[in-house]
């Protein structure tokens, strides 16, 4: 064969049958590279050597990775049964989780045979149990419809309700489930202040009772204040889920001292946002309870104040008691000029308005609601209806008499 002939093809059944070994490639007497280098006829062996090892290796670690991945666990702080409610004062909870503040409003699914969690259970999963759907409105609940008018409304549908969706009753407070509720009492305790503050003592129990088991990652906290030159100025029960606690504190509270008519309503605000252990991201709320306007040089930056809280997913409300003080003064009054006739209360005078438009302002640039208090109505359940929405106050009212 000459140099420049290529040696014959063997066919496909002499290579598998090996019926005679397959000669080496032809090499050219007088080709250079092939003197210099005589691995040069093993070339084509070794990359393919290469490639087909190289291609093993990444298919067993790609193998590896993902029984690694399958391995891992993500781990979610969830609280045991009871157990939040040995949770420190201000620390972060199953509640804070980043991103369960806008939850996303989904159709009801049927809850098959898992029964919800009862009343009085610890929140143990992060997604909200389903709630009761309450069908129907009006006043038809037992309770007269004195106890059910909407109150002067300022803003939009609750203090609770900013960034939880715009679905019916049952959505919202299962989107206040996922992430808590963080409560404060803002309350003037001057001397005109004793009848509400006995109310206050009398319901805190019954009121906290009612807002944990709507929502039982509610926590609530209180704040007294008074004005400059009085005992205190301002002293704090910080947040907590022990009833307790909070009861013993409003039960020492005294109402006195505020000799003129306006009060520390400033410092009353600053202490709730600056000074008690706000969860992440539970709901903020705040309510201001009083019937004294602020000073008025402090009202700009307590409306400051106010909005820089309302922008930390916060939300401020208030409860104006000048209608139920103006009644109570004139009843006294009544009866101490013996209580001759029928008594009628006189319309509220146009001073105390300063308090009303103060209050007003503070809600809207809160964000929240002004309600004001009438003689018949219930202290607490204004707040709590502050608290959800004046709008929901029928299916509120429904669904807290199911639960008791």
């Amino acid at each position: 064969m000459s140099p420049t002939e290529r040696p014959p093809r063997r066919s496909l059944r002499t290579l598998l049958g090996g019926r005679s070994p397959r000669p080496a490639p032809a090499v050219l007497e007088d080709d250079p590279l092939a003197e210099a280098f005589p691995m040069r006829r093993g070339l084509p062996a070794l990359l393919f050597s290469a490639i087909f090892h190289g291609a093993v290796l990444v298919l067993l670690a790609t193998i590896s990775f993902a029984v690694v991945r399958r391995d891992e666990r993500i781990n979610v702080k969830v609280l045991d049964p009871g157990a939040e409610l040995n949770e420190p004062e201000g620390a972060p909870s199953l509640h804070d989780l980043a991103g369960s503040l806008h939850p996303v409003t989904t159709a009801p699914r049927a809850a098959g045979s898992v029964a919800g969690p009862s009343a009085t259970s610890a929140v143990a999963s992060v997604r909200a149990p389903e709630m009761p759907r309450i069908a129907g409105i009006g006043p038809s609940i037992g309770q007269s419809p004195g106890t059910l008018d909407v109150p002067l409304s300022i803003g939009g549908g609750g203090l609770a309700g900013g960034g939880l969706g715009g679905g019916g009753f049952g959505d919202m407070l299962g989107g206040l489930r996922k992430v808590g509720i963080d409560l404060v009492l803002v309350i003037d305790t001057t001397d005109s202040m004793q009848s509400v503050l006995e109310d206050v003592k009398r319901e805190v129990r019954a009121f906290i009772g009612d807002l944990q088991q709507m929502v039982p990652a509610s926590r609530v906290a209180v704040v007294a204040y008074r004005d400059k030159g009085d005992e205190y100025v301002t002293k704090w029960v910080d947040f907590s889920f022990h009833t307790d606690k909070v009861q013993n504190f409003v039960g020492a509270l005294r109402a006195d001292g505020g000799g003129d008519y306006p009060e520390a309503v400033k410092a009353g605000v600053q202490a709730a946002v600056r000074e008690l252990s706000w969860r992440k991201t539970a709901r903020r709320i705040l309510v201001i309870i009083g019937g004294s306007p602020p000073h008025k040089e402090d009202v700009p930056e307590l409306l400051q104040v106010v909005r820089t809280f309302r922008d930390n997913n916060g939300a401020v409300g208030a409860i104006d008691v000048t209608d139920r003080l103006h009644v109570e003064y004139e009843r006294a009054d009544w009866a101490a000029h013996g209580a001759k006739g029928e008594f009628k209360a006189t319309a509220t005078p146009d001073f105390y308005r300063e308090v009303t438009d103060s209050y007003a302002d503070i809600a809207r640039q809160g964000g929240g609601e002004l309600s004001r208090l009438g003689e018949k109505k219930a202290l607490l359940r204004e707040v709590i209806a502050l608290t959800f929405g004046t709008r929901w106050r029928v299916e509120m009212a429904r669904y807290m008499d199911r639960l008791q």
